[in-house]
């Protein structure tokens, strides 16, 4: 009987995975993907082949529910309606959606005859998906190293069918996230309202702590070998630049840059990225101007993920080595990656480590903590002042709403505000070589506009937009549907009176409108602002 306890499970993981084959080819959804440009393709899912496979399940279907008449004689009741909508399919009706309904009754009543199985069945589904994804990600490093690797590549079709099967939504799920915040405070309303208990907890992640330095070292590996994909001589031959920003400014400034007085034309081209820009600098005198576009990449990939876990530690090792490893793939890195938004990318880096530094100043009161907070700051608005802008204005309406609420606090309060308005006026007046109401009234316009734009929210030609910019821009960099869900989610957990995370809540809050007002171009910009992955 112990046998059948342990082999039951995993031909049950089979079966879930079959039946979704099923729906996915049945219902014919397309996904978009990179393939010599934006490319809309047919999901497609099968071991052997969709017929094969269809016959497959049935023996599953029909063994498993033989199986488990031993382990529990009411399981007879699920062998019945097995026998019942396998003799129409097989007789009457050979159609997937015969199958997809067995298999759905048969699921169900595992659930409810035997909810321990249903459980392993469940670990060991997730157990399956991880050796796809293994065997899938060794696929994808044959083609970036050139090597075909035969039929393997079922693994990465399956990758795409249990993955990609959402994007056709994601413009609604990204939607949902710009608006995470509202959602959250009209969940407190109805429990205040109604006394329902309403809440998102958080899961504490238990990793055993070899394992978590395994996965730590892995992820800090990865962080440096993904931004040299772009330029494997197998993918791109010619070692062409990739992404907007690294044709258009970071090459031809460098050229300008190193053609005078270096510093001096750093600070005058790179107006709005003055530090980024000197960074640029004193890295072509050591690797040469092809070599340091190349590095850009990879120096804001290691520092962002590095800011991701150092910030996230506050809630423990393993929560901060799944925050650092999950961020691998999150859109900051994919819009950054392909779109060539290296600086804005290393920006938000900076913010991140900003937004932790103030945390702790605030909790614990220590210069240290000002000092470094001050340090990451000014870092992030002279690497990328428009990104630095929007963290200024939420930076100082958040430190604005402290000193309102927090009474016995403003003090302590107070420091960072006039240190944040002290820093943006002297970075406005010596930088920009401008007058400060001229910088003033440039940077108003992006806060300004969505008053005036609003009243196109939500319209046809509005939602048209949307679209294209979340399909379209940063070489469709959006279309990740579980990340947008997964940061839902964990905004939906945050709570107020805890520092740290009632900044990231005001964050979305304030980036929300820019994201939905903005030119069909810069909405993928907008969101761009936000630190997604610390979600």
């Amino acid at each position: 009987m112990r046998y059948l306890e342990d082999i039951l499970p995993l031909l049950i993981s089979f079966i879930f995975l079959l039946c979704w084959s099923q729906i996915i080819n049945s219902f014919q959804i397309t996904y978009y993907t990179l393939d010599g440009g934006l490319a809309q393709k047919l999901l497609i899912a099968y071991l052997i082949s969709p017929k094969i496979d269809q016959y497959i399940l049935i023996f599953l279907l029909l063994s498993t529910s033989i199986l488990l008449i031993p382990i529990n004689r009411k399981n007879m009741y699920i062998l019945i309606p097995q026998i019942f909508f396998i003799t129409i399919y097989l007789l009457y009706l050979p159609i997937n959606i015969t199958l997809i309904f067995s298999t759905i009754i048969f699921i169900s009543s595992i659930y409810v005859l035997n909810k321990n199985i249903f459980l392993l069945s469940i670990r060991r589904l997730f157990q399956t998906i991880f050796i796809i994804e293994i065997f899938a990600s060794i696929y994808y490093l044959g083609i970036i190293f050139g090597y075909n690797i035969p039929y393997i590549f079922i693994a990465a079709m399956w990758d795409q069918a249990l993955f990609n099967w959402l994007q056709p939504i994601t413009p609604i799920l990204v939607l949902i996230f710009l608006g995470s915040p509202l959602i959250k405070q009209a969940v407190n309303s109805i429990k205040d309202l109604t006394q329902i208990k309403i809440e998102f907890k958080r899961r504490q992640i238990y990793v055993r702590d070899r394992t978590r330095k395994i996965i730590l070292i892995a992820t800090f590996l990865a962080a440096i070998f993904i931004p040299m994909i772009i330029y494997m001589p197998t993918l791109n031959p010619f070692g062409k630049y990739k992404g907007v920003d690294p044709n258009t400014r970071y090459y031809p400034h460098l050229k300008q840059i190193l053609s005078g007085n270096p510093l001096i034309n750093a600070v005058r081209i790179g107006y709005d990225r003055p530090t980024y820009y000197i960074m640029m600098y004193l890295l072509s005198i050591l690797f040469g101007v092809d070599l340091t576009i190349k590095l850009l990449p990879i120096i804001s990939m290691l520092m962002f993920v590095t800011a991701i876990y150092f910030s996230m530690k506050r809630y423990g090792q393993n929560i901060a080595t799944a925050a650092a490893t999950l961020s691998l793939g999150s859109y900051t890195v994919t819009a950054g990656l392909y779109g060539g938004l290296y600086s804005n990318w290393l920006s938000l880096a900076f913010i991140i480590l900003s937004i932790s530094y103030l945390t702790k100043y605030l909790e614990r009161n220590k210069y240290k903590m000002l000092g470094i907070f001050i340090l990451t700051y000014f870092l992030a608005i002279s690497i990328h002042a428009y990104i630095g802008a929007v963290y200024t204005i939420i930076l100082s309406i958040y430190l604005i709403y402290r000193i309102i609420f927090y009474r016995n606090e403003i003090s302590k309060t107070i420091k960072p505000l006039l240190i944040t308005i002290i820093i943006i006026a002297l970075f406005t007046y010596a930088l920009y070589f401008k007058p400060i109401y001229g910088t003033y009234r440039g940077w108003s316009r992006i806060f300004i506009n969505p008053l005036y734009e609003i009243s196109n929210l939500f319209t046809r030609k509005w939602w048209h937009n949307f679209n294209i910019a979340v399909y379209n821009y940063g070489a469709s960099s959006g279309l990740d549907p579980y990340g947008w869900i997964l940061s839902t989610l964990g905004l939906l957990t945050l709570k107020k009176k805890r520092v740290f995370e009632e900044i990231l809540i005001v964050y979305v809050l304030l980036v929300a409108p820019l994201s939905l007002t903005a030119p069909t171009n810069l909405i993928y910009r907008a969101i761009y602002d936000i630190t997604i992955a610390i979600y």
